[in-house]
């Protein structure tokens, strides 16, 4: 019989195992790490172009990308992370929001 390398050699299929994990751990904070990224590029857009209606939209896109990211934990193997994701989106977003609407200055309306 014939033994798999692996099998006869315990260093190489512990560093083997290694190279695994850090590889999957890896691919899991690309889940989050591209979500961070995403929330950053259209908050930047909307800011940009800073005015209330542009802010509801970007309200109305954090809730979204929140949804979403909890979907995606009920149907993907790496629930963890996509949760962590929408805690993320969710804490990041609403900081930035907060931030934004208080930086935007309305022109006041007076009434004669």
């Amino acid at each position: 019989m014939m033994e798999n390398k692996d099998e006869r050699d315990p260093k190489k299929s512990s560093k083997l195992d290694l190279f695994e994990k850090r590889k999957q751990s890896s691919r899991n904070l690309a889940i989050v790490g591209f979500n961070i990224l995403g929330l950053a590029f259209y908050t930047v857009i909307y800011k940009l172009s800073a005015n209330e209606a542009n802010l509801v939209i970007d309200a109305f896109l954090i809730v979204f990308h929140v949804l979403f990211c909890l979907g995606m934990a009920l149907v993907s193997k790496r629930a963890g992370m996509w949760v962590l994701s929408a805690v993320l989106v969710l804490i990041i977003g609403f900081s930035t929001c907060s931030y934004i609407s208080n930086s935007i200055t309305l022109p006041v309306h007076r009434h004669q």
